[in-house]
């Protein structure tokens, strides 16, 4: 059975991952990635002290939240823990260190035990950093242009409909997928 840290992991990833798709698809190009570091909290003293050898430390946060687009990049340090009651959490002197060295080499750094705080705060601040780019959607050069017309005559000269209802369909799907997009990230 999963650690209670764990569930809580598990769901900041999925959460994370659903972001991700709005991300992607919004912000052409963009790229996010969640990833666990192998800390060795789990393994008897001779396992931590391999993975000591290997440049483990204690303390450092279990997860790394990768933000990149247009050359610009962001890096999100998670340590989570067991959900409970805040008053319960237990964070070692090892794992305040490093969230305040983190902090203070100008990285966001978070240790939270609280789902609510993972989807709210922390993927705000994911948004927040895509968001700052301003218009969201990459307008297409000539060329680009060109090939789409070519292809909607072609799916025009097949079906029998014509280029320019086919042009009002895609911009009215688009237009639906932007409202989708936007209540969903408001929400």
């Amino acid at each position: 059975f999963p650690s209670h840290d764990t569930i809580i992991q598990s769901h900041a990833r999925n959460h994370f991952l659903h972001l991700k798709q709005e991300i992607v698809w919004k912000y052409p190009g963009a790229e996010m990635e969640f990833i666990q570091l192998d800390n060795g909290a789990k393994l008897t003293q001779t396992g931590k002290f391999r993975k000591w050898r290997e440049g483990t430390v204690s303390g450092f946060p279990d997860v790394i939240l990768l933000l990149s687009w247009k050359g610009k990049s962001k890096t999100i340090f998670v340590e989570f823990k067991r959900v409970g009651v805040p008053s319960s959490v237990k964070i070692s002197d090892n794992q305040k260190a490093w969230n305040e060295k983190l902090q203070a080499m100008g990285f966001l750094a978070y240790i939270t035990n609280n789902p609510v705080f993972f989807e709210k705060k922390i993927c705000g601040e994911i948004r927040k950093f895509f968001s700052s780019f301003g218009d969201t959607f990459v307008t297409p050069d000539e060329k680009e242009i060109s090939q789409i017309l070519q292809t909607l005559e072609k799916i025009g000269g097949a079906t029998g409909i014509r280029t320019p209802d086919l042009l009002h369909a895609m911009q009215r799907i688009v237009e639906l997928c932007q409202g989708i997009i936007n209540n969903t990230s408001e929400g």
